[in-house]
């Protein structure tokens, strides 16, 4: 993978912020009781072209999913996941506006994540659910964390 320039990385950021999203899964196991949790940050998009370089530029997966529905177009989709999720999300923080505080969310809820093998301390775990829940609760709030200053703010200012 290349090394991204700033212009490539703040396009990058307003593609995640336009069309992307920041999101943590959550699985219960019924088997073994185990709880799975991901970052990830997937792009969709009808224009494989843009999906594609964000691919090249950041690894990740390229798939298309096609769309059922009558009238909608089949669509790309890059998707980052874990430590790619975690690279993609250190390397636009700088350049992110809506999501930014999304972003930040979802990288500390990478920094809780143990060595493979060894079973996370229920601090961590806690700690990482609430992270899960924070970033939905936002969404659900439509808050991104960034918000441009209205005219009457401007003119308190």
């Amino acid at each position: 993978m290349p090394d991204p320039s700033v212009a490539e990385l703040a396009y990058a950021a307003g593609i995640i912020d336009g069309e992307g999203c920041i999101h943590i899964s959550k699985t219960q196991h019924v088997r073994d009781k185990r709880l799975t949790m991901n970052l990830h940050v997937p792009v969709s998009m009808p224009d494989k072209c843009v999906i594609a370089w964000l691919g090249e530029m950041f690894g990740g997966d390229v798939s298309m999913a096609s769309r059922d529905k009558l009238g909608h177009s089949n669509a790309w989709i890059w998707r980052a996941t874990d430590r790619a999720a975690e690279r993609v999300l250190l390397q636009v923080l700088p350049y992110l506006r809506a999501k930014k505080t999304q972003a930040e969310v979802g990288l500390q809820f990478r920094k809780l994540i143990g060595a493979p093998g060894i079973k996370t301390p229920p601090a961590n775990v806690r700690q990482r659910i609430q992270f899960y829940w924070q970033l939905r609760e936002m969404k659900r709030q439509g808050k991104s964390g960034w918000a441009p200053l209205l005219r009457e703010e401007m003119a308190l200012a």
